[in-house]
Parts: structure tokens; C-alpha cells; sequence
């Protein structure tokens, strides 16, 4: 598109509108145009999915991006705030719990999880919204994917002003997401668990290392000629999970090698494998970035199963993080998106976050909002009576099984994803 759109207006009865853009906030949509806010965008930065470069190498290495579109909050021509996304061509699933039931195409502004920087008031965040919906009624995009918006924060407040029904998704998806904070010693560490869960851990580790004697290792991955060996050590396992199966988690693929090479050349990288009897059994892979451990891939060979190895593996880590000193020594773990019991059982600290869409009053966003609503109220009333007969737990593990096995699931990328 190769423009800058400006829009600004204050909210009016309490709700969000689209009334003709004024200036306050602009579009960025070309690398040139980017560049204003570079100096900018590398102090906010917090997290690796929001880091420019990061960022840049998504929208130039997947083939359905088209461009960024970068929303700055602008006072007296001075950055206060920059919201990230990119538009893209998509095939967009419309999906009943794993199952993918058709696949629309559309063109969409996917703001990423991670991608709110600087400091984002809630008026200004109101008038952010307002350029979007209007940007989308005039044709930018089919509908704006907002992916895990934190719950406490302007923009999710200012997303739910927007009426719903047409503009806005009827259900949103609301996850857990958790923290930890690591203590300055592996006995406080552990002191923080609860007793039954410390008594459980040492227990299975205790097993482990009866089993496996000497023959248990744990290497660090840190540099980029490690990456060969990482690929090959780490997809013998991740071959094996429900997730290569669905088309997410960690793969040997022209993206993931730029992926880790980037992480690798900036020091980022932290790829923790476990071997037992020199065999990979489990692996968790992150970047460190700005005193934080980001984890993004985890998983291990079921053979293992009775030995909890992923477990093991990700305490051991973290007891190394304990011991780490100096001005770079992880302070925080981010368990990253989704939920489990061990997250549960390890976090200090926890959010929630709504991932969304707003659509376009045209035919296709129309479309698409129809569909979602329609497939989520089928979905919701599943899972209400799975969960009234207690079978919600049982299907999911089948159906994982199943993907296992490879049996037929299209492996569609969901908009979910952490980029």
C-alpha cells in the first residue's frame, strides 16, 4: 500500500466508533516508513516475538505476509506507543476442537502476541481501535487478529467497547498464562513448592537416576554450530509428538532453521536436551532476552513416559538459572502460551489473555464472522456436555493419540501461534 493512515477522535458514549480519521495515530506499512520508530521500538522492546528483528524476519520469511502494519500513538509528532502487526493472504480454519472444517481465504491484519510497546493510555488506545475499524471498513483487510491481548490492560478494555455481534468476535478465547520468578538459590527454589509436589519431583527424579545411572546428560545449545546437531538430536523427538501432527511445535523447516540461527547469532538461544544412554529424551528450547528465559518448544520421547524426563529436564535447567550470577542471570521464566498442571504447579504469577477478532463490514469479514460463531457456540456446547460427563479429559488424550499415530488431521499453521 506504501501510505500512512491518520486517524484520531475521542470516544463517544462510551463505546468505540469509526468516524473519519483525524490526526494521533498513524499506520506504518512499509520498512521505510518503519524505520522513524526504529530507536523507539528497540528500547520498548521486552520480548523476542516483539523484537524488531525478530519481527521483520517473520514478515519476510513466510510467504502469505505481505508487509508490516505497525499502529504508533503519536503526541505533538513523538512516539508514545507502537502496536505490531502485519497484513497477510491467509486460509483462515473454521474448526470444531482439532477439527478443521473448511478453510476460508482472506486477507487480515494479525497483531502479534507480545506486540504492545511503549506506554498505551486508554484514550489513546480507544483511538487506536477506532483507526483499526475504520482502516477495515474502507478495505485494509478482511478482519484484524489481535493474538493474545493481556486482559488488564487499555487495549483489551477499549476491544471490548467495540459492539459486538457484527464487528467484533461473540466468544474470544481466554487462556492462562504464567510466570516464574527465579530466586537467587535452588534450595529457595524448591522451599516455595508445596510439599507434596517438592516430595513428587524428588521422587521421579530419584527414579531416574536409579534407572539410568551415569548414562543421564543434559546439554545447553547456545550457538549457531550447534544448530545442526540440535535438528537432528531434537526432531527424532518432536517427530513423535501430537504437535508435529497438528502442523505447530518444533519442526526442521527453512523457518525454524532462520528462527534459531537469529536467536543463536544474538545470543538468545538456550536449547536444553536431555540424554539418556546418549539417546535424546526430552528437550526445552527459549531465549534468554533481557534477563528472561522465553519458553517456546518442549517435549519428550514417550518411551520415557514412566520417568517424567521433560520434567526432569526443566528443573534441572532451572536450578541452573538459580545459580546463575552476574547482570545477564535469568530472573524470570516465561512458560509461554497455552496452560498445564506443571505450569500451575511452578508459577509465581499469572495473567489472563483474550485472543480476537474485529471484522470488516464487507462480504468476506461478514463471512468469516458468521462462521466462527456459528462453529464456536457447536464447540462450547460440546464441551459443556463433556465436561458435565466427565469425558472432556479422555477425548482430548485419544485424540492426541490418534495424532500420534498420523492418522488424517490437517496440519493447518493456527493464527494463534507465538509470531
Amino acid at each position: 500500500m506504501g501510505k500512512q493512515t491518520l486517524f484520531f477522535e475521542a470516544a463517544q458514549n462510551g463505546c468505540v466508533n469509526e468516524s473519519a480519521p483525524l490526526a494521533g495515530v498513524v499506520v506504518l506499512d512499509t520498512w521505510q516508513a518503519v524505520e522513524r520508530v526504529s530507536d523507539c521500538w528497540r528500547g520498548w522492546q521486552a520480548d523476542p516475538n516483539g523484537d524488531s528483528d525478530f519481527f521483520r524476519f517473520i514478515v519476510e520469511i513466510r510467504p502469505e505476509c505481505e508487509n508490516p502494519y505497525i499502529v504508533c500513538v503519536e503526541k505533538k509528532g513523538t512516539p508514545q506507543a507502537l502496536l505490531l502487526g502485519r497484513t497477510e493472504s491467509s486460509a483462515v480454519p473454521i474448526r470444531i476442537g482439532y477439527l478443521n472444517l473448511v478453510k476460508l481465504q482472506l486477507r487480515l491484519i494479525t497483531f502479534i502476541q507480545g506486540g504492545v510497546l511503549g506506554h498505551l493510555e486508554q484514550q489513546s488506545s480507544d483511538e487506536l481501535v477506532k483507526l483499526i475499524l475504520h482502516r477495515l471498513a474502507v478495505g485494509d483487510a478482511d478482519a484484524a487478529y489481535f493474538s493474545h491481548i493481556r486482559q488488564d490492560t487499555a487495549l483489551a478494555a477499549s476491544l471490548k467497547k467495540v459492539p459486538g455481534l457484527f464487528r467484533r468476535d461473540t466468544f474470544t478465547n481466554v487462556q492462562a498464562h504464567r510466570s516464574l520468578t527465579i530466586p537467587n538459590s535452588v534450595d529457595s527454589f524448591y522451599a516455595r513448592l508445596p510439599s507434596k509436589t517438592r516430595k513428587n519431583y524428588k521422587r521421579k527424579a530419584k527414579r531416574l537416576m536409579e534407572t539410568f545411572g551415569q548414562n543421564v546428560d543434559i546439554r545447553c545449545f547456545r550457538r549457531p554450530d550447534d544448530l545442526d546437531l540440535l535438528f537432528r538430536e531434537v526432531d527424532q523427538i518432536a517427530n513423535a509428538t501430537y504437535q508435529r501432527a497438528l502442523g505447530v511445535g518444533f519442526a526442521d523447516t527453512p523457518e525454524m532453521r532462520g528462527r534459531m540461527q537469529l536467536a543463536a547469532s544474538k545470543g538468545w538461544l538456550r536449547a536444553f536436551v536431555l540424554y539418556l544412554n546418549q539417546k535424546p529424551a526430552a528437550f526445552w528450547i527459549g531465549s534468554r532476552y533481557r534477563n528472561k528465559f522465553f519458553g517456546d518448544f518442549v517435549g519428550y520421547d514417550s518411551a520415557y513416559a514412566n520417568h517424567s524426563p521433560g520434567m526432569y529436564l526443566m528443573l534441572q535447567s532451572m536450578e541452573s538459572f538459580c545459580q546463575e550470577t552476574g547482570p545477564e542471570r535469568v530472573t524470570e521464566v516465561d512458560f509461554g502460551l497455552g496452560d498445564a498442571p506443571y505450569k500451575q504447579e511452578l508459577a509465581t504469577d499469572c495473567w489472563t489473555e483474550e485472543s480476537l477478532y474485529l471484522y470488516s463490514p464487507r462480504r468476506r469479514g461478514i463471512a468469516l464472522n458468521l462462521s466462527r460463531t456459528f462453529t464456536d457456540v457447536l464447540d462450547r456446547a460440546g464441551r459443556t456436555v463433556l465436561r458435565r460427563l466427565g469425558l472432556e479429559h479422555s477425548l482430548k488424550t485419544t485424540w492426541r493419540k490418534r495424532l500420534v499415530r498420523k492418522e488424517p488431521i490437517s496440519n493447518e499453521r493456527d493464527n494463534s501461534d507465538s509470531a
